[in-house]
């Protein structure tokens, strides 16, 4: 204790000191003014006599008692609690008053209603004295009661809406990213502290449980996710807690359905010539067939009589007439994805030229000469034809004397070497190059890509939509869910300057529609905004990372073919190399080697180990280890990404608006955990490190922690 502490101290003392000498002073007067008066009373004379007159009145009252017979013992938190506490009294016409001693409530003085609402923190039980008083005046005139009341947490009113894109009327397709959306209320509002999990069913058993996470601009829980389900219905359930009250987890059922593209005629088959006797191989039906979820695609032919035709694993034609038969079928081929009808391609004809044959004149017999009239062939034959894909050459013969026998008929079959062409029809080489495609690539026009600024190859959209990335929505669809009601604002009325403001602005719209390449960038720096950018997409390096990863696995689980994954491997490398390199038209193999020169040793050697493997896979009797192969390509991607100049990457992220920021590392995160999911780890590691780099950059952290997440995982994974 202090001085100053200690002075304030005896002040007071003193003070109470003083108070408590003037109070004995009073009772001391107080005590000898009682006793003077008893004094003087016992020593009045006896003659004196006292006549006394006295009006003596005496009040009878019952007094009033509270009754609690409409008065509910229990009440839930945020459930208004309504009772009016009567009385019981033997006297009518009296007013009554009412008083308590709790703080839970006011009862109301001259009624006794009692109304309020617990709150949050008011659960428990409580044991409440409720007074009554009367206005007579008399002494008996208060009663008291009892009221217990228990206050339970909040009664449960929960309900649990689940949706996905599909329900959206958003087409989804295999291996495409799909949202799913819990929307979980609480007596009609949004549960904004909650714990909401999802779980996929998979063969009839439903996975583990995924952590879905608050979007608080759509005030539902999401979970993205791209999916591995091949094409059909799908079962999915939800489940919800309300971490601010002791709930159980409330579940629901949906389903989810992923559409199938069935395949379909890429390129239009070739009619066939061949001659009597002989056979064709090596058309395959991947190069004109393709499918844009690149299922397996199984492959079927009409029955020509006389034709035998087979198609092996890998899609391989071979067609092999009967020896004795001639003439011309017309044939279907057919292609199925297991998912939907067949698909038929083009009506083609398979002729078979007959090859004639000098007749053999019969023996003659042991007697004289023969007297029949001899015929004298007389043969015209026209031109040759063009030298037809299977390598013969055909022309017409007509015996001018017209003798029907075919002793001296000149050659109408002939053998030839073909020249390919870029409008065959077929996958083939000429030029010193390959075909990469049916009639495009190497020698011919690139083959249509996803890049390419034409809408080709199925595109919905150019370059969206079939066998490319969803086109953009131009809008976007709600479900059909009632929510809680927003209270409207009172209507306010406004003079002319608001027409003169709308005007204003709508003039500003008009011109920066017409010039908004120019004065987007001046009026971003002047107002400090940051343009928007319309679509924000993962790099290139990143993206061929995760298709790498998918073209791995189907080719492991027998999805797709040998030669579908060495097409689209190459494809792939081809557009890593084209941004790195800084080429625009494709390269044949011959000329990717040229840029070995730009890499250090290591991977010098993995380049080159690349283009000599795939020239090798580019000849069927020389098959090499895809598997390798994609791995090899996934660690020349690594290579890039790693490089100083990938993180000029880093730039762009900064000038997305703060939404499309998180909306990439969302995408991103969905990638990662892919990957985790199928145990593809080094992909994930290197993925997470573009995770990380942005999630630096990110205002609102909290709302990405599974970055950290994974960085935990793949920690304990090494």
């Amino acid at each position: 204790m202090g001085f100053e502490e200690f002075k304030a101290f005896e002040e007071e003392i003193n003070k109470k000191r003083i108070n408590n000498n003037v109070l004995a002073v009073i009772l001391i007067i107080l005590i000898f003014l009682i006793l003077f008066s008893t004094f003087k009373i016992l020593n009045v004379p006896n003659s004196y006599t006292a006549n006394a007159v006295a009006n003596v009145s005496f009040c009878f009252n019952y007094p009033p008692f509270p009754v609690f017979d409409n008065c509910p013992n229990s009440s839930y938190v945020y459930q208004e609690y309504n009772c009016i506490v009567n009385t019981s009294d033997y006297f009518e016409g009296q007013n009554h008053f009412f008083s308590d001693d709790t703080v839970l409530f006011d009862i109301n003085s001259s009624t006794g209603e009692i109304k309020f609402t617990p709150q949050s923190g008011d659960e428990g039980t409580y044991n409440i004295t409720i007074n009554i008083i009367d206005d007579s005046g008399c002494i008996l005139n208060n009663a008291s009661g009892l009221l217990n009341i228990t206050v339970y947490p909040q009664q449960s009113n929960e309900t649990l809406i689940i949706f996905d894109d599909s329900d959206l009327n958003n087409t989804i397709y295999k291996y495409q990213p799909i949202m799913f959306y819990a929307n979980y209320t609480d007596n009609n509002i949004t549960v904004t502290n909650a714990s909401c999990n999802i779980s996929f069913e998979q063969n009839n058993v439903f996975s583990e449980w995924y952590n879905m996470s608050f979007d608080n601009s759509s005030g539902f829980y999401i979970y993205n996710s791209t999916t591995g389900f091949l094409q059909g219905d799908h079962l999915f359930k939800v489940r919800c807690k309300n971490l601010d009250q002791n709930y159980s987890y409330m579940e629901n059922t949906s389903n989810f359905v992923i559409t199938n593209r069935p395949p379909y005629l890429y390129h239009p088959f070739p009619n066939i010539t061949m001659k009597q006797g002989s056979s064709v191989t090596g058309y395959n039906l991947n190069d004109y067939f393709k499918d844009n979820d690149l299922d397996l695609l199984y492959f079927s032919h009409s029955n020509p009589s006389n034709i035998n035709i087979m198609i092996n694993s890998e899609g391989v034609v071979t067609i092999i007439p009967e020896p004795w038969y001639y003439g011309t079928k017309t044939v279907f081929f057919y292609a199925n994805d297991t998912f939907a009808p067949l698909v038929p391609s083009n009506a083609f004809n398979i002729t078979v030229e007959q090859i004639t044959y000098p007749e053999t004149p019969p023996s003659g017999g042991g007697g004289g000469g023969s007297s029949g009239i001899v015929c004298i062939e007389n043969w015209y034959c026209y031109d040759w034809g063009e030298c037809l894909p299977t390598g013969i050459q055909t022309r017409k013969c007509v015996d001018l004397t017209g003798c029907n026998t075919t002793k001296n008929m000149p050659e109408t079959v002939r053998e030839c070497e073909y020249i390919g062409t870029c409008y065959d029809n077929i996958k083939n080489c000429h030029d010193n190059l390959c075909e990469t495609g049916v009639d495009c690539g190497g020698p011919c026009n690139p083959c249509a890509t996803c890049f390419d600024g034409i809408q080709n190859q199925n595109e919905t959209g150019v370059d969206c939509g079939g066998p490319c990335d969803p086109c953009e929505k131009n809008e976007t669809k709600t479900p059909n869910i009632e929510y809680p009601k927003k209270i409207e604002e009172e209507k306010k009325q406004y003079d002319f300057t608001l027409l003169g403001i709308f005007l204003s602005a709508f003039i500003l719209a008009l011109i920066s529609a017409l010039l908004h390449d120019k004065i987007t960038p001046i009026l971003s720096k002047l107002l400090f905004v940051k343009p928007v950018n319309k679509k924000v997409s993962l790099t290139l390096e990143a993206n061929t990372v995760i298709l790498l990863e998918l073209l791995l696995k189907d080719y492991e689980e027998k999805r797709i073919t040998y030669n579908q994954t060495l097409e689209k491997l190459f494809f792939l490398l081809q557009q890593l190399l084209r941004k790195e390199f800084s080429f625009k038209e494709e390269k044949t193999l011959e000329e990717l080697k040229s840029f070995n020169k730009n890499f250090g040793k290591k991977y010098k050697k993995v380049f080159e180990n690349i283009i000599d493997n795939l020239e090798k896979a580019s000849y069927k009797d020389k098959k090499v280890d895809l598997k390798k192969l994609i791995n090899q390509t996934l660690l020349l991607t690594y290579y890039f990404m790693n490089k100083e100049k990938y993180y000029e990457s880093l730039n762009k992220f900064l000038d997305y608006s703060e939404k499309e920021k998180e909306l990439l590392l969302e995408k991103i995160l969905t990638s990662i955990d892919l990957l985790y999911h199928n145990n593809r780890l080094e992909s994930a590691k290197v993925l997470l490190k573009e995770a990380k780099m942005y999630y630096k950059h990110l205002k609102n952290k909290n709302k990405f922690k599974k970055v950290l997440f994974f960085e935990e995982k793949l920690k304990e994974n090494k």
